[in-house]
Formats: structure tokens, C-alpha cells, sequence
């Protein structure tokens, strides 16, 4: 994979990570028929195709024309920066698809509470040990 291709595959992870913990306050402020429409498009595409970084795409253009400074974070700022390039390690919870970012880190020792939700998915995220 070449590093453009890494850049976009980043950052549009981030924007859907972004997505996902923000659903509820976006679907509140921005629901209607063509959002539902546009987030069915990103839960149920194939991560990484075209047609999801489609769908990814419309999403962030629909946060931006409703007045949310930078939409889902596609427009990065211009210059140097550091990409990662390579995954998170975490001990937690991670996206039940891999289509975003997230990572809820389950801290502490102890019995392992229940898997938090993915917001989008309506699904349990995966545990995922370091």
C-alpha cells in the first residue's frame, strides 16, 4: 500500500470514527430521509471501496453544509504532518468491522465488563488485546 493510500485510508477511518461516537448528537441535528439513506451507505458498503469512500464522502459534505466547522475531518490542513503508519495497539474494544478508528481502552484489572456498542453497527465492538 503506498503512502497516499494509507493517508486516505487514515483518514477516512478517523472521519468515521468521528461519525460513530458523534452519531447521535449528527443524527439529531441532521436526520431526515437522505441522512438515513447516506448512513446506510457507510454501515452496510464494504470498508475501503470506492463506493464507501463515496458514501463516507457525502456524509461529510452533509455535516459541513449544515454549519459544523470541517465536517468529519476529510479536509486535513495543509503542510507537513506525521501519518501513522500502522494500527493502534490497545487493549480494548475496537470497530466490529474495521471501518473506523475507534478504540474504547479497557483500563484496569479484573472481570472484563460487556462490549460497548458501535453506534453505527448497532453492533458489540471486538475486544482486541495488545
Amino acid at each position: 500500500m503506498s503512502k497516499q493510500e494509507r493517508r486516505r485510508r487514515q483518514a477516512y477511518e478517523d472521519a468515521v470514527e468521528y461519525l460513530c461516537v458523534e452519531f447521535a448528537s449528527l443524527d439529531e441535528h441532521l436526520g431526515g430521509p437522505d441522512w438515513a439513506r447516506a448512513v446506510e451507505s457507510v454501515t452496510s458498503g464494504e470498508p475501503h471501496t470506492e463506493s464507501w469512500y463515496a458514501a463516507v464522502r457525502l456524509l461529510h459534505e452533509a455535516v459541513e453544509e449544515a454549519g459544523i466547522p470541517g465536517g468529519l475531518g476529510l479536509t486535513t490542513p495543509m503542510g507537513a504532518q506525521e501519518w501513522p503508519v500502522t494500527g493502534r495497539r490497545v487493549t480494548g474494544w475496537v470497530c466490529p468491522d474495521h471501518s473506523c478508528s475507534r478504540v474504547q481502552r479497557f483500563e484496569g484489572g479484573g472481570e472484563q465488563p460487556p462490549a460497548p456498542e458501535c453506534a453505527l453497527l448497532g453492533r458489540a465492538m471486538r475486544f482486541v488485546t495488545d
